[in-house]
């Protein structure tokens, strides 16, 4: 019985804890993919070839993708929303140089409690960091 009440008292934590390092690890993981596909197009052979990432903020997942060739999707946890991007069309794309064609920031929020991290690409070095707040 005691156990019980003990066990009550500590889920809701557990589940915040999870929930919020569901966030976190969402984050690192979607900044690694964005560093890992620049580099990518940094050592592509095709000078045509086309290195984008797709945000799909319906379904809470994105796709790493050559040209319109779905190289991987990554379908982010379900305490995890995919709340918005500012690129065109949800797009993330790269010139062979690496750098993105345009900057931006992608949004992801942890639905338990609340919190939000910023993943920001600088539009000129193709810097990507990690913030809790928007860019200005």
């Amino acid at each position: 019985m005691v156990a019980s009440v003990m066990l009550l008292c500590v889920l809701p934590s557990l589940t915040r804890f999870q929930s919020a390092h569901a966030l976190y690890s969402s984050a690192l993981m979607l900044a690694s993919d964005i560093r890992c596909h620049q580099q990518e197009a940094v050592g592509a052979e095709n000078e045509n070839a086309t290195y984008q990432i797709s945000f799909d903020t319906e379904r809470d997942e994105y796709s790493l993708m050559l040209a319109t060739e779905r190289l991987r999707t990554v379908l982010l946890p379900g305490s995890v929303d995919l709340v918005f991007t500012n690129f065109d069309y949800n797009l993330l794309k790269f010139t062979l140089q690496g750098a993105p064609v345009s900057g931006g920031h992608v949004m992801l929020k942890d639905t338990v409690s609340g919190k939000s991290f910023y993943i920001i690409i600088n539009p000129v070095a193709g810097r990507v960091r990690i913030d809790t707040v928007p860019p200005e």
